[in-house]
């Protein structure tokens, strides 16, 4: 039988007050050496940077956030991750280096759960954004669907669903040829793929009647 063992407990100092108990979020490296999940620290979210073989906390990122959700590596060694600050959700980029986040997408929809393929050339993601262009003054947000950003120029160039309901969490295939994601698209929440290699073919993988988290 696989044996758990305990990583990080928080309350036990100010630089790590507590994890995200609903929308913690976890991602291993590429090279499967290091995670990174969101904390509280000093009173404001934080990227921890673990080290699996030294078992404890290596770094910390501190954007001055109000929020970090969803942390996701890129292959180089990057984190792409959800910040919110004044009121927004938007997509940045940090290296560890340098610490400075930069804005992967600045509007005003949110945009979370980025996911990024194998060669670190497609990102996908959920947003509440409009499938097609809107006016937006009576646009109804909180409609999530699946989006695919070309991560070199910034550009969207594939919606991967096109529900009235709530697709998140997006996961892709080691090939990037098929995206699995959650959906409510029967009411309840379960396991969806999208084979782009099968004519654009959607399938559920899960029928629980309690839903997938």
């Amino acid at each position: 039988l696989a044996t758990r063992k305990l990583l990080v407990a928080a309350e036990r100092s100010g630089d790590l007050e507590s994890l995200h108990s609903f929308v913690s979020g976890l991602s291993w490296s590429f090279d499967g050496k290091f995670i990174a999940f969101a904390a509280k620290s000093s009173g404001k979210d934080a990227l921890m940077i673990y080290n699996v073989e030294k078992r404890k906390i290596v770094d910390r990122i501190k954007p001055g956030f109000g929020s970090i959700m969803g942390p996701c590596w890129t292959p180089e060694g990057q984190l792409i991750f959800t910040g919110v600050t004044v009121g927004k959700s938007d997509l940045y980029i940090v290296d560890l280096k340098d610490k400075r986040p930069r804005k992967l997408i600045d509007d005003m929809y949110d945009d979370k759960d980025a996911a990024i393929t194998a060669d670190g050339k497609r990102l996908a993601f959920a947003s509440d954004r409009p499938l097609q262009p809107i006016n937006t003054k009576h646009y109804m947000y909180g409609n999530y669907n699946i989006f695919i950003m070309d991560l070199a120029t910034g550009v969207i160039t594939d919606t991967v669903t096109t529900e009235s309901g709530i697709c998140r969490y997006p996961t892709w295939s080691p090939d990037g040829k098929k995206i699995c994601y959650v959906s409510n698209l029967n009411g309840i929440d379960n396991l969806y793929i999208k084979d782009f290699g099968n004519g654009n073919n959607v399938f559920p993988i899960t029928n629980v009647l309690t839903g997938i988290s």
